[in-house]
């Protein structure tokens, strides 16, 4: 689905799209839009089936994380939705798992030539202790970090934080730099 839409996808959660997919599949006539709908639910559920998220396990804390990539991913604008389906994946440090290290494969091709420059973002498990609203706010930062080059650490940052607000995410935004500060008042991890 690589054509602009006239929606606005900031203001389509993922439960307004998941109710478009349900009710709207088999009726004739639909628009563009309804469409549309119907057809990034389907990307969002494909992309959290087809190892998108590494690792693949089941546990209460990936299915935490994975309600909160849901909601950013429903109000990507689509060609930010479309780049991060295209080039980016996510490895989430599960405190369930008992591992050392995993190394979390290039997602498959659909055209069998493989995939060149792909961003893998690590979640590490403090993210975890965030509440919703604070890591859709990370995690709408983190995919900002994909979207922007900055000659360095500090003016790539300073880009990502201008660029998640521009796709409806401000006030999750204001939510994790409030959360963040309470997290380092303790002297508790960073995040890029």
């Amino acid at each position: 689905m690589s054509t602009t839409l006239s929606i606005e996808w900031r203001k389509q959660t993922y439960q307004s799209l998941e109710k478009s997919w349900h009710n709207g599949g088999d009726r004739p006539g639909l628009s563009d839009d309804e469409y549309a709908l119907i057809g990034r639910y389907g990307e969002i559920r494909n992309m959290l089936e087809r190892d998108g998220i590494w690792p693949p396990t089941v546990s209460p804390e990936r299915n935490r994380f994975c309600e909160a990539l849901r909601e950013v991913l429903s109000r990507l604008p689509q060609e930010a939705f479309d780049k991060v389906d295209d080039k980016v994946r996510f490895l989430l440090d599960d405190p369930s798992l008992k591992m050392l290290a995993v190394n979390a494969p290039p997602p498959p091709s659909s055209d069998l030539s493989g995939r060149l420059g792909i961003d893998t973002i690590v979640f590490f498990r403090l993210c975890l202790d965030l509440t919703p609203k604070a890591l859709i706010g990370l995690i709408a930062h983190e995919i900002a970090h994909s979207f922007v080059c900055g000659k360095d650490y500090l003016e790539d940052k300073i880009l990502a934080e201008k660029q998640a607000p521009k796709w409806g995410f401000g006030p999750e935004l204001a939510c994790l730099e409030s959360e963040k500060e309470q997290l380092f008042k303790f002297g508790l991890g960073a995040t890029g």
